[in-house]
């Protein structure tokens, strides 16, 4: 099983934090056939949007799997809300 993990940077200062895309599949080089991806925390809406992209552009897939949040802030759910 072959695994990648991207950290996007989510707001500054005291605010900032990780908006998180992983995907694993048996062959990160066919993929997307046969991969996972899943989001963890989606930061503001702008940067779900920019999430969004990321996975559009190196994942090469429109879809998540699964999106989990690590608290309910909304500084973590308004991105979730880009992500579908």
């Amino acid at each position: 099983m072959q695994w990648e993990v991207d950290f996007l940077n989510v707001g500054e200062g005291e605010r900032s934090g990780d908006a998180i895309a992983l995907r694993f599949a048996p062959d990160l080089t066919r993929a997307p056939e046969g991969q996972t991806v899943i989001v963890i925390d989606g930061g503001t809406q702008e940067a779900g949007q920019r999430l969004v992209e990321h996975i559009r552009a190196f994942y090469r897939t429109n879809r998540s799997d699964r999106a989990v949040t690590t608290h309910r802030d909304s500084d973590q759910l308004c991105g979730l809300k880009v992500v579908r």
